[in-house]
């Protein structure tokens, strides 16, 4: 039997590669994301055309990247499309490619942000199509 090094050499870099920590293998937007944000959640009213009551589509809030988990604060309030309270949860969270994920320890799937725009001050998420989350520093 004859081995073809070039060959095994390539599956044993796809196995390692895909058995890497997310985290470990996109380290700049690790970075990027670190530390504390200011948040804005928004939608457009469109999307909700039969809802009552609503008199924002909008909801501030503080997010916080450790790097392990992440704090949220959203701060909700009567008449708010997302919450009429305020909300905090700790979270983990990962990058994948264009996605962030925050993810609670009882639901493996969590919620998947898109990355439309990343800066050092600034980063764009989406949310499905019609929630968006901007970060500011």
């Amino acid at each position: 039997m004859r081995i073809n090094w070039n060959l095994t050499l390539f599956i044993f870099c796809i196995v390692a590669f895909s058995c890497a920590d997310t985290k470990t293998g996109s380290d700049e937007k690790l970075q990027e994301f670190l530390g504390s944000w200011s948040a804005e959640w928004a939608t457009d009213p469109a999307s909700f055309p039969d809802v009552q009551n609503i008199s924002s589509f909008t909801m501030n809030g503080k997010l916080i990247f450790y790097p392990d988990s992440v704090e949220i604060n959203a701060y909700g309030f009567e008449g708010c499309i997302f919450s009429n309270d305020t909300l905090r949860h700790a979270l983990q969270w990962k990058i994948s490619n264009d996605t962030l994920s925050l993810i609670n320890a009882s639901d493996p799937y969590g919620m998947s942000y898109t990355i439309k725009e990343i800066s050092s001050d600034m980063i764009k998420l989406q949310l499905m199509d019609d929630i968006s989350l901007t970060l500011k520093k």
